[in-house]
């Protein structure tokens, strides 16, 4: 059995990384959302993976995983969410757990067609960076910022019109 910490509120959040000081990866998603649903099914599988394990009948940690996982559902917790940045679904953040000194790392918005990245973006990060080699979000993150920039200019540019 996997472990997925459920965030209620900021308090949670920090709690979460005040653990210990493992790669955490937050996947923002809301119940109503129907991408989000399919992404689900993908981040099961990866928290299978890389999370915790624990003992099904006696709730014991049986093995530590290399990344710890959380939820957090935006519809209840939408002020925390658009706080962290999350405003578009899915929305996946990563940071790196620091006994409550966590840092954000990278974050965006990824659909189900694109889990690849999320893990691509993980196995990347538990191997340490290498030197000169871009991350694999790079590309993705400054797409999606440019895509923001143009829907901002053209609302501006509608407003300035009438």
């Amino acid at each position: 059995q996997y472990d997925i910490t459920f965030v209620q509120g900021p308090q949670d959040f920090l709690d979460f990384f005040a653990r210990d000081d493992r790669l955490c990866v937050i996947f923002v998603r809301a119940n109503w959302c129907q991408i989000c649903k399919q992404f689900s099914t993908k981040w099961r599988k990866m928290a299978n993976a890389y999370g915790d394990k624990y003992d099904p009948n006696t709730g014991e940690l049986v093995v530590p995983g290399s990344i710890r996982f959380a939820e957090i559902e935006f519809t209840e917790h939408e002020d925390l969410c658009r706080r962290l940045g999350a405003s578009r679904l899915p929305h996946v953040l990563f940071y790196q757990g620091a006994a409550g000194m966590a840092g954000k790392i990278t974050q965006y918005q990824c659909g189900p067609s694109a889990f690849g990245l999320v893990v691509d973006s993980a196995e990347y990060l538990l191997a340490g960076p290498p030197q000169g080699v871009s991350p694999p979000w790079a590309e993705f993150v400054a797409a999606q910022e440019q895509m923001l920039r143009e829907k901002a200019e053209r609302e501006q540019g509608g407003q300035q019109l009438q």
